[in-house]
This record gives C-alpha cells, sequence and structure tokens, in this order.
C-alpha cells in the first residue's frame, strides 16, 4: 500500500511504508484516493478540475459546467489528470469575468482546500 504524507510547506513524498517516514514535523498521512488531483476536461467546454478521481472530476463537471449522467463515459475518457504544478500555474494566472487576477492567499486557500471544486471553466459560459 502506498501512503502520500502531506510536509509543512504542502510538498507531498511518497513512501511505501509509514515506517519509512523519519521527521521532527508533524505529519498528516493521506491514502492515494485522499489526496487532490488536477484534471481537464476540453470537450464540449473546457473546465479545470480539483477531485480525488476522474470519476469525481466529471460529476462535478457535469454538475457546473455541462452534460448529463448520459455523458458519464465520455467526459471520463476526455478527462485527463494534470501535474499539480501545471494546475496551480494555471489557476494562479486565470482571471475572473473582470479580467482580475486573485489574491495569492485566495488562491492558496483554494488550492489546499479538500473539496471539489471547478478552478477555471470555459468564459463562453459565464
Amino acid at each position: 500500500m502506498e501512503f502520500y504524507v502531506k510536509a509543512p510547506e504542502n510538498c507531498l513524498f511518497m513512501h511505501d511504508s509509514v515506517l519509512d517516514i523519519t521527521t521532527n514535523y508533524q505529519m498528516d498521512i493521506l491514502k492515494e484516493d485522499e489526496v487532490m488531483k488536477f484534471y481537464e476536461i476540453s470537450e464540449p467546454y473546457y473546465a479545470l478540475i480539483k477531485a480525488r478521481s476522474g470519476e469525481e472530476a466529471v460529476k462535478k463537471y457535469i454538475e457546473v459546467v455541462a452534460g448529463d449522467e448520459s455523458e458519464f463515459e465520455i467526459l471520463l475518457e476526455d478527462c485527463k489528470l494534470v501535474p499539480d504544478y501545471y494546475a496551480s500555474a494555471r489557476f494562479a494566472q486565470s482571471r475572473d469575468e473582470k479580467g482580475n487576477l486573485m489574491d495569492f492567499d485566495e488562491v492558496i486557500e483554494i488550492l489546499e482546500s479538500n473539496e471539489t471544486e471547478i478552478l477555471i471553466m470555459d468564459g463562453s459560459l459565464l
């Protein structure tokens, strides 16, 4: 079983066992399915989604962006896992409806939350 360890600096380290962890910091041990990941769906509308799984990302996409349950499998095929740094950079550079960047502290708060969220969606839907 693999575990992910959330360090104080918000870095994730993967270990084969909990016994591999030696540190002076108190760390939260998270199972792989508890770690938030980032997904992109391109069609029919673009969205960057933070979720625990591709299935959870597609459900949120259907709820907020577009589609219905009958399209679940098609959307799941289009749902691509993207690297954390890519998603973080895209989200930090995104703009609101007025063209303003989000406050840095707000970006960090949203990225660190354990809530499934649509981070960016196609502007034509706003």
